[in-house]
């Protein structure tokens, strides 16, 4: 899913299902930084690519700021959160 404030930011989410930590961290990633990567040289100047895991997987959110944005990982539950805080006016 991806939503653009065209020239501001973008929230895109990758959701991943695998039963093990290792797959949803390093397939998910690499998704997470090539969106990333494609929507902050044209697109927007703030992105935050998140890949989404199963709760038994993926405890709680984290993320790390990358030189193509913001990477992070979070559990479905969170997901509303997340969105909530990408709609909210500055």
């Amino acid at each position: 899913m991806l939503l653009i404030r065209r020239g501001e930011r973008a929230l895109a989410v990758e959701c991943k299902y695998y039963r093990q930590a290792s797959g949803v961290a390093e397939r998910g990633y690499q998704q997470a930084v090539t969106y990333a990567a494609e929507l902050s040289t044209e697109l927007v100047d703030e992105v935050f690519a998140v890949v989404v895991g199963p709760r038994e997987v993926v405890l709680d959110t984290s993320s790390a700021d990358t030189v193509a944005g913001k990477i992070g990982v979070s559990p479905p539950q969170m997901l509303e959160g997340l969105l909530a805080d990408f709609l909210e006016d500055d």
